[in-house]
């Protein structure tokens, strides 16, 4: 048995029960032709087809029948044609829902060009903060240390170091908005004076409590350790000077890359630009998507009906070829065991085997 090329789709129990039809007609052809030989028959057109071609009509026939029922070719077909159309139908208002949001986007995309920020701007401003914020962390772990080392209590300690550390962190912020907002140049010099000198008292303060702390833990290190050395003092002038120096870099930079309303109106525009951006552009994914899978199911269907009609048009062939190789081999065991020596003309141009073959008749339909 030929197996079926290119359609692509194989039925396992059509192919076993062809070549369970095939193996029997052969059999069946050796026999008949054997049995009929040794009794030199046929002789005449109508012996042979009552002998042996009504019986290979009626076996193939029932096959092609199966064969048509099992398969549906057209029916498939048929309902392949309809899931394509009703995809057709489903893609429409998809189609155009996906050219409005592409229009819509293009728009957006002009927006967002209108009101886009200073970006540059935008990522320094962020960097100043950040650096505002390790600053203030900085100055807060350190300060956590130096209150230790008063010695303070771990509670107070912590409160007072975290307040510290969220001072500066915000405070740097809202300092430089305060200053910026001055109309004047020395109004601008006043509101900076005003915010500085506070800052430079605390951080006063603050260093000498941890110029006093390192003191004495240094201190108590040399009295554990019975030396005799005497261990220089840490400067509080010196801590103070360096850690406002760090805040004043922050503010000045703050300062300088602060927001104007203007700026932080079109920033807020702009984000919002994006964000519907993102949203129309997520949403036409989500369009192409759901075409892309209406159609795709739609050729997956269609491509399975047609690899069945054309599997059932290639068994219906083979059937076909199936009895003209069963004659062939009748007519060949016939004389070999025919006693007359005699070969009937209607062996040399066998009657035809007629069948009511499917894709016959679909085609006759059709023209």
């Amino acid at each position: 048995m030929k197996p079926i090329k290119s359609t692509g789709f194989r039925d396992p129990f059509s192919e076993v029960k062809y070549s369970v039809l095939e193996k029997e007609l052969i059999l069946l052809a050796e026999v008949q032709g054997k049995n009929n030989g040794l009794e030199n028959k046929p002789v005449s057109e109508p012996e042979f087809r009552a002998l042996f071609l009504n019986k290979i009509e009626s076996k193939i026939q029932i096959a092609v029948d199966v064969n048509q029922q099992e398969h549906l070719p057209v029916s498939g077909v048929v309902v392949a044609q309809k899931n394509q159309a009703d995809a057709g139908e489903t893609v429409k208002p998809l189609a155009a829902g996906l050219k409005d949001k592409e229009l819509e986007y293009r728009t957006l995309e002009e927006n967002k060009k209108e009101c886009t920020p200073d970006l540059r701007k935008r990522n320094i401003r962020r960097l100043v903060y950040l650096g505002a914020t390790i600053i203030a962390i900085a100055e807060g772990f350190f300060a956590y240390e130096a209150l230790r080392r008063v010695p303070l209590a771990k509670i107070p300690a912590f409160i007072t170091s975290l307040g510290m550390t969220v001072a500066l962190a915000f405070g740097t912020h809202i300092l430089a908005g305060y200053i910026r907002k001055a109309k004047t140049r020395l109004q601008f010099i006043l509101r900076f004076c005003i915010s500085v000198i506070p800052v430079f008292i605390g951080f006063f303060v603050l260093g000498h409590l941890r110029a006093q702390g390192y003191t004495t833990a240094a201190q108590m290190n040399l009295n554990v350790h019975q030396s005799t050395i005497t261990q220089p003092g840490v400067s509080g002038i010196g801590i103070t000077i360096l850690s406002f120096l760090l805040f004043l870099a922050a503010l000045i930079f703050s300062i300088r890359y602060h927001k104007t309303e203007q700026e932080e109106a079109q920033e807020a525009q702009y984000d919002k630009a994006c964000r519907e951006l993102s949203q129309c552009e997520n949403k036409m994914m989500e369009i192409r998507t759901a075409i892309e899978k209406t159609k795709g199911t739609a050729s997956i269907q269609s491509a399975e009906a047609l690899r069945r009609y054309e599997y059932a048009l290639a068994i219906e062939n083979r059937l076909k070829a199936l009895g003209k190789q069963v004659v062939q081999e009748y007519i060949l065991k016939n004389l070999c065991y025919r006693t007359d020596g005699l070969t009937p003309a209607f062996f040399s141009d066998p009657p035809a085997l007629h069948f009511q073959l499917f894709f016959d008749n679909l085609k006759k339909d059709k023209s």
